[in-house]
């Protein structure tokens, strides 16, 4: 079909019938119809910013850009709203409304009139869910407009089916103790940075759905507002009414949602709240007067839409192509405003609208948003808490809630900002395409907040809550900061696991699944359940902040190992064996003797001293060449010479870790052949000389088995392969333990450790230098600072009374090893150990100040100082060069997985220096903290040691 002489289609406005639909009456002619035309951006304006232009890194986050300015540069060319005004005067229709900066203009006529202009014929259709005006094919527009006039938008007045809040359900699949939340608690949780959002502006979306126009009643929130306690205040309010479409003035759980949710964490901003009807009219022109404003309206600076407007594969037949497009612009616009937006994904699960293919929400999808999913959060002690990915109703009915939306889009390729991402591919199409949700937050109605609506209480959640949540965060950062943010998705994935809490793990639901329809998985480090996880809300502030500055490391920092590295001059025995023999770090270490004091007689409970037992059916010094026939209820895992010995000295009251001492363990050497192409700079190794990978010996502890595994494989000492992650998956797969702990010697992150303190913790992340190529995910893993998060839980009574008696044992040492770095120059930093060292542990109580209960591992022998030079005070709590490796090779596993924990004591505590000198290169900076923190290390190592063996001690006695 042509269009009539004279005129062109304008280019995808065909708008698509749901199905089933049937064509009725014709519209009468002189029926009053309101049609918006969205033009062209000035054909002479500058080159609107794509979202690779939004990449931060050496490169800051883009100022912002006032609404006047913007509309000179990207609105419409005055010529062209006159030319429209032109043909609507000749063809009887009445200019409404033009707007520059919305590039739009609103005309009102009669039927008759609308049918000759754009070359349609309006009808009455009718399906399952009404009736609704309409027109068969595309529109058109005078030749003298093609070029001009990008959109027609209001010819069809179909609602369009949206979704929103959740209710609450009875199935679940929460963490223990999951209860009712206030969002004060969640945002300390997530350790959203003080402030109250004053000068902001948050701008709610709210809109007619098949439930009834959007509204609230004054006195509900008030209530509400008054549930979550805290003498919070009802926040400054304005409604803005859009085309008519006013607060219906009875609360519906949505509407209330949004205000109180935002209002309670940022008390001092202003809620604007627009309401609008449920065409996709009336969403964009909502969406234009939130982003471009009339005169007198507020000027948000955060959007919140807390809708999904049906599936983004444009089966809902919601919107025509040329709609979907103006809508991309309109949140491209609000990016070049510095306006952030947040979009809830869906409280459906991978359910949207198909009862058996996976699909993905529409807005959430657009690229320039952030979409938000949904968790559930439990178990909630101080600051501990448990925070699973949210599937309550995974295998009930396909049309109630309860599950994070999240999936991959069949509209949208992968954004830039999600390129080193490791998305799936689309469960239906098999394609790749822009990945759903980026960040997640409570949403379960079981955690959900209490509300009342129409003056009854209810308990609602969704990801309708986190949106508003987030809007609240961002209130707050932005009055920080003193600028706006604006469009943040690049940094958010510059900032993923430093800024974000990967939620991952054997607990809680591992997919998005609903009904029939099959999702995604629960995965470490990015999934379409919870995206990057939920936010740390100081250390995103502090990341926002470097990337204003353009202070975030470019990407690519992460590199492939040289061929060359195996063959470097490296150290081949002891501690260092594999690190480069010019490492300033080892070679201050090797200039050390560690301190050793006599321990004395240990005051064991009755009962519970170690004892040694045989391993399995192994005599003494045997070696295992074929899979290990041993079972054991605990494994620890031990790397340094000084640290086998400090824990033999706990364990078995000998610290001797001479060769005598290793030929009456067992050489752990099946498959050898199998990994020695793998291990880089053996030959030097007197143990892998012989094959052997690893030693053995084994303890009781109240009946409990404990192996003890000294590992002659160091994931440092691995060149280019990782062969400890397939060794240490061969030994746990034959030794089948309950928990692995990781454990020994680490550099302090946090300042408030001393030397000796113990750090029990139940998550790590990577922090490397090089990428592995046989291991990819963890080179994505360590540029996202995805966490590892184990489910280990801890009986800390054993654990207390190993802070309260044993760790003194150690003070003697200590004070030697202070006595000792106090004839050297530049240490006078280093306190004295008079008090026992403490044991913390995640979950009970944690290491005091901001970091979090993570051990941060490296590639190479990092240490950081009290400027946070290395960037590692928002990853974790301590470094070493091993656990994220350990707990990465028990993730993959296969079956049943042991749970692990990490138990690391401070050998070096945080380096307390000078600023560095301005123009100082990164080489420079490292080697000066190297040298310090070798010289504490080689110092304390063994001394310090002694209290993580006790602490092994306590978690084995109280398990």
């Amino acid at each position: 079909m042509r269009p009539p002489r004279g005129y062109s289609f304008v280019k995808g406005s065909a708008h698509p019938q749901p199905e089933g639909h049937r064509k009725l009456e014709p519209i009468p002619h002189d029926h009053l119809v309101s049609v918006t035309l969205i033009l062209r951006r000035r054909p002479t304006g500058p080159r609107m910013r794509a979202v690779e232009d939004f990449a931060v890194g050496p490169k800051p986050l883009p100022a912002p850009v006032s609404r006047a300015r913007f509309a000179r540069a990207h609105g419409a060319d005055p010529r062209d709203l006159r030319a429209v005004g032109r043909f609507a005067k000749e063809h009887g229709l009445k200019v409404v409304r033009s707007h520059a900066a919305r590039r739009c203009v609103v005309l009102e006529g009669r039927a008759a009139s609308v049918n000759e202009a754009f070359a349609v014929r309006l009808h009455r259709y009718g399906f399952a869910g009404g009736t609704y005006r309409s027109h068969d094919g595309r529109s058109s527009v005078p030749r003298a407009l093609a070029k001009i006039v990008e959109a027609v938008v209001g010819l069809t007045d179909r609602q369009v089916p949206a979704k929103h809040y959740a209710e609450r359900l009875q199935e679940s699949g929460d963490p223990q103790d999951t209860r009712s939340l206030t969002p004060q608690l969640v945002e300390r949780l997530y350790d959203f940075p003080p402030g109250n959002g004053e000068g902001q502006t948050i701008g709610l979306y709210e809109m007619r759905t098949g439930d009834g126009p959007a509204g609230y009643a004054l006195r509900d929130i008030e209530q509400s507002m008054a549930a979550f306690g805290g003498g919070l205040k009802v926040p400054k309010l304005i409604d803005v009414a859009v085309d008519g479409v006013a607060n219906s003035g009875q609360s519906d759980g949505e509407t209330g949602l949004d205000i109180t949710v935002a209002g309670a964490v940022a008390q001092e901003a202003t809620i604007a709240v627009y309401f609008t009807g449920g065409s996709v009219q009336a969403i964009i022109h909502a969406l234009q007067r939130m982003i471009h404003p009339d005169r007198g309206d507020p000027g948000p600076t955060i959007l919140s839409v807390s809708y999904g407007w049906g599936p983004d594969d444009g089966s809902s037949a919601g919107f025509s192509a040329s709609e979907y497009t103006q809508l991309g612009k309109l949140f491209q616009d609000a990016a070049a405003l510095s306006i952030t937006v947040l979009v809830s994904s869906g409280d459906t699960g991978a359910f949207i609208q198909s009862p058996t293919g996976a699909q993905t929400s529409y807005p959430a999808t657009e690229p320039w948003v952030i979409a938000c999913g949904g968790t559930t959060i439990g178990d909630v002690q101080g600051t501990s808490f448990e925070e699973y990915a949210w599937n309550d109703r995974s295998a009930g009915s396909a049309h109630a809630p309860g599950a994070t939306g999240g999936g991959i889009s069949a509209r949208f390729s992968v954004p830039e900002y999600q390129s080193s991402t490791q998305l799936p591919r689309n469960r239906v199409t098999g394609k790749t395409g822009r990945g759903i949700p980026d960040v997640a937050a409570n949403a379960s109605e079981n955690s959900g907040y209490v509300q009342y609506v129409q003056g009854q209480q209810a308990l609602i959640g969704g990801t309708s809550a986190v949106a508003p949540l987030y809007a609240g965060l961002i209130a707050r950062i932005n009055a920080n900061l003193g600028r706006p943010v604006g469009f943040i998705n690049s940094a958010l994935y510059r900032l993923a696991g430093r800024a974000f809490r990967d939620i991952a793990g054997p607990s809680g639901p591992q997919n998005n699944s609903f009904g029939r329809v099959v999702g995604y998985p629960v995965e470490v480090g990015w999934d379409a359940c919870t995206g990057l996880g939920s936010v740390r809300g100081i250390a995103l502030q502090n990341g926002l902040t470097d990337a204003i500055a353009g202070r975030i490391p470019a990407k690519g920092a992460l590199r492939r190992l040289p061929s060359g590295r195996r063959h470097r001059k490296v150290f081949t025995q002891g501690t260092f064996r594999g690190v480069d023999v010019r490492d300033p770090f080892a070679v201050a270490a090797l200039q050390e003797t560690p301190v050793r004091a006599p321990l004395g007689a240990v005051p064991w409970p009755r009962g519970l001293a170690p004892r040694p037992v045989a391993l399995g059916r192994y005599k003494p010094g045997q070696k295992i060449t074929g899979p290990l026939e041993a079972k054991a209820d605990f494994l620890l895992v031990l790397y340094t010479d000084p640290e086998t010995q400090a824990l033999l000295e706990v364990f078995t009251g000998n610290e001797a870790w001479s060769p005598a001492r290793k030929r009456t363990w067992n050489g752990y050497a099946h498959n050898f052949a199998k990994y020695r192409s793998m291990i880089a700079n053996a030959g030097g190794d007197l143990a892998l000389a012989q094959g052997i990978m690893g030693y053995l010996s084994a303890v009781t502890i109240d009946g409990k088995t404990v192996v003890l595994y000294k590992s002659e494989l160091h994931p440092k000492q691995n060149g280019d392969q990782l062969p400890f992650i397939p060794v240490m998956q061969q030994l746990l797969t034959e030794l089948q333990p309950a928990c692995v702990i990781s454990t020994g010697t680490a550099g302090a992150i946090g300042s408030k450790l001393d030397c000796g303190d113990v750090a029990i913790t139940k998550a790590a992340r990577f922090h490397l230098q090089h990428a592995y190529p046989d291991f990819p995910q963890i080179g994505q893993m360590s540029a996202s600072h995805a966490e590892l998060t184990s489910t280990a839980q801890v009986n800390t009574r054993y654990v207390e009374y190993a802070a309260a008696h044993l760790t003194a044992l150690s003070l003697p040492g200590l004070a030697r090893c202070h006595a000792q770095l106090q004839e050297k120059s530049g240490f006078g930093f280093v306190r004295d150990s008079t008090a026992a060292p403490a044991i913390y542990v995640a979950g009970a109580n944690p290491v005091p100040g901001p970091e979090p209960m993570a051990i941060v591992s490296a590639d190479y022998l990092t240490v950081d100082d009290s400027h946070d030079t290395e960037g590692l005070e928002a990853a974790g709590i301590m470094n070493d060069t091993d656990d994220a490796f350990l707990f990465y090779a028990i993730s993959k596993l296969a079956g049943t997985k042991p749970v692990w924990l990490s138990i690391r004591n401070a050998s070096e505590p945080q380096i307390v220096l000078s600023p560095h000198p301005r123009g100082s290169s990164e080489a420079a900076v490292a080697r000066q903290l190297g040298r310090v923190a070798g010289r504490i290390y080689g110092i304390y190592q063994y001394s310090t040691t002694l209290n993580s063996a006790f602490a092994c001690w306590g978690v084995v006695a109280g398990a």
